[in-house]
């Protein structure tokens, strides 16, 4: 490299020298001098450390205020596909079976957004009975809240042979919020090839939405 293309390095490392602190000994003796680091723009290791710090725990602190403030103004938090419109997403109910039926018990319902539903309720593995898997659509004008819930379980005894194959059809009605439906329903059980109706009941469903709650 060339003279020319040294000097302005030179010049900026003898600015930098002359800003040095006193010489520490005698430089005969082998005393040296110290380099004012911060003068010279460097930042000791330590301190980098701590900036770094400093700015992790400021976004931190950022982050618990906003949330804060959501929950102080009572904001709620929905997952990224509710629809007030439709029964899209997740929800918990309780069904009430007909005269002859059992005692009221619990469901966990998902409605997807592309028509399919999966349910389950208390009891289905004490009777041997899969996850309920069918379909969902609207029922009536494009605006309708009234929505027709079809699905399939599939039964089994100890020994897993299969035992009925059930049909649900459920209506749901959708309230003004979106949060909540109820609807009438009936269950149908079939011989395991779906051929021949064994029995048939009724009940009444109701179901709450569940919506995201993150931790504060």
């Amino acid at each position: 490299m060339s003279e020319e293309n040294d000097m302005p390095s030179a010049k900026k490392q003898l600015a930098c020298n002359r800003r040095q602190s006193p010489p520490e000994g005698n430089h005969a003796n082998g005393g040296m001098a110290k380099k004012n680091l911060r003068i010279c723009g460097f930042k000791p290791k330590g301190e980098k450390i701590m900036f770094t710090k400093k700015i992790f725990i400021a976004l931190i602190i950022a982050m618990m205020t906003t949330m804060t403030a959501f929950a102080q103004s009572g904001a709620i938090f929905q997952s990224p596909g509710f629809n007030a419109a439709n029964p899209t997403g997740a929800w918990i109910g309780i069904v009430t079976a007909g005269p002859g039926g059992p005692p009221p018990f619990r469901v966990l319902m998902n409605f997807t957004a592309d028509g399919n539903f999966i349910g389950s309720g208390d009891g289905d593995s004490f009777s041997g009975a899969s996850p309920g898997h069918g379909v969902w659509e609207r029922v009536g004008t494009r605006n309708s809240r009234r929505f027709a819930v079809t699905f399939l379980q599939l039964f089994y005894a100890p020994d897993s042979s299969p035992r009925f194959l059930s049909k649900v059809r459920q209506t749901v009605i959708l309230n003004s919020s979106g949060n909540t439906w109820e609807g009438p329903g009936t269950v149908e059980f079939f011989t395991p090839d779906g051929t021949t109706l064994l029995f048939a009941g009724t009940a009444t469903a109701t179901a709450t939405r569940i919506r995201s709650e993150p931790l504060q």
